[in-house]
């Protein structure tokens, strides 16, 4: 044992070494002689770019600021509301079924005459807008440009007279405006412009609060429902406040409010009220 230990004494272990492995980073990078950093002229063609500058500083013109703004106040907007419509904007009203001129109220509608090329260039299926359009309440604004690309209209009209307001539904035409200062976008939500009433198919299409209420009696009272027609009380419930007759097999909207009840004369008005206004 001892003299194994004498001899790892004797002959210690030697440290590594790290060899240097060649490679082509630690070479040192040369220029070529086409190189643009050696040639002198170049250089002195740099200054002097630099020294004209500095001599001759370049003018830019900027766009004059229109004076109805103040800071992003437009003064010149008022009633009666000055609206252009684009061709979006009519397809989409006569798609949700909304009169133009009774919804936008104390606004006089402009139309432009490239608004009036492109609906007539669409076809036949777009004769309902070019109806809507000839209307005399709907007042036209000539164009002297070529064409009847309505975008680059618009934009240029909006940008010379900051009395007029756009009605568009188109996102590129609505990213151009929002750039100019002063000039309001109406859009077009198809969920807002609905109707909110009694305008399913048996006139039952309630809210969301007497929805829950109607349901509940519905459920938990178990009242049998006569029927208004053949006078028996065979009726089935098929959804909410919309019962069928088993018997002469005809439905009858609306069952829930018969009750007397305070929840169900609270419907009941509320359902009245509804369909008065559907009627108009």
């Amino acid at each position: 044992m001892f003299q194994k230990e004498k001899k790892c004494l004797e002959y210690p272990l030697e440290p590594k070494v790290k060899r240097f492995v060649k490679t082509t980073a630690n070479k040192p990078k040369l220029l070529k002689t086409t190189d643009n950093r050696i040639n002198p002229n170049i250089r002195e063609l740099k200054k002097k770019k630099v020294a004209s500058k500095n001599d001759n500083p370049q003018v830019r013109e900027l766009p004059r600021k229109s004076a109805a703004l103040f800071l992003q106040y437009n003064e010149h907007l008022g009633p009666p509301y000055h609206v252009i419509l684009d061709t979006n904007f009519i397809n989409f009203s006569i798609k949700n079924k909304l009169d133009i001129v009774k919804s936008m109220t104390d606004c006089v509608p402009y139309i432009t005459d490239c608004v009036l090329g492109e609906l007539e260039k669409m076809g036949t299926k777009f004769k309902l807008a070019l109806r809507v359009i000839k209307d005399p309440r709907f007042e036209r604004l000539v164009c002297l440009h070529k064409g009847t690309y309505a975008d680059d209209c618009i934009v240029q009209r909006v940008t010379e007279a900051k009395c007029y307001i756009v009605a568009t539904c188109d996102k590129d035409l609505k990213r151009r405006i929002r750039k100019i200062p002063g000039v309001p976008i109406i859009p077009l939500a198809a969920k807002r412009t609905k109707k909110v009433g009694i305008t399913g198919k048996y006139g039952t299409r309630y809210g969301a609060s007497l929805r829950k209420t109607i349901k509940k009696m519905e459920i938990t009272q178990h009242s049998k429902y006569t029927c208004l027609f053949c006078g028996k009380e065979n009726m089935k419930r098929r959804a909410v406040g919309i019962w069928k007759c088993k018997s002469c097999k005809k439905t009858v909207a609306g069952g829930a409010y018969v009750f007397s009840t305070t929840t169900g004369s609270t419907v009941r008005s509320t359902i009245r009220r509804l369909r008065e206004g559907v009627k108009e």
